[in-house]
Formats: C-alpha cells, sequence, structure tokens
C-alpha cells in the first residue's frame, strides 16, 4: 500500500466499522439518496476529481 492509497484504505475501514450492523438497509439508503441525486456533466465530473485529488497526493 502505498501513501497516497492509505486515506482512502483507512476512510473504508472507517467506513465499514461505522456501519457494521447496518445489514440490508444500507442499500435501502442508498437507493433513496440514489433517487434524490441529480446528474452532472462529464465537465464537472472531471473538476471535482481534479479538485479532490490536491487531499489524497
Amino acid at each position: 500500500m502505498t501513501k497516497r492509497e492509505m486515506p482512502l484504505f483507512l476512510n473504508g475501514q472507517e467506513n465499514r466499522f461505522n456501519h457494521r450492523n447496518m445489514g440490508k438497509t444500507v442499500m435501502d439508503k442508498i437507493k433513496k439518496y440514489l433517487q434524490k441525486s441529480f446528474s452532472i456533466s462529464h465537465r464537472q465530473t472531471v473538476y471535482i476529481l481534479n479538485i479532490s485529488a490536491l487531499h489524497f497526493s
């Protein structure tokens, strides 16, 4: 694991720990959030990834 991957790994472990007792309700929550969300363009996605890359380098 590289230094760059460490924050992603730790965030994943934290998420798993915090939601360890959720069971099937997690998928229901994800479905609810996706239904409320809106789509964004490819340009917006690239912009978001570029500005968030600074936090992971």
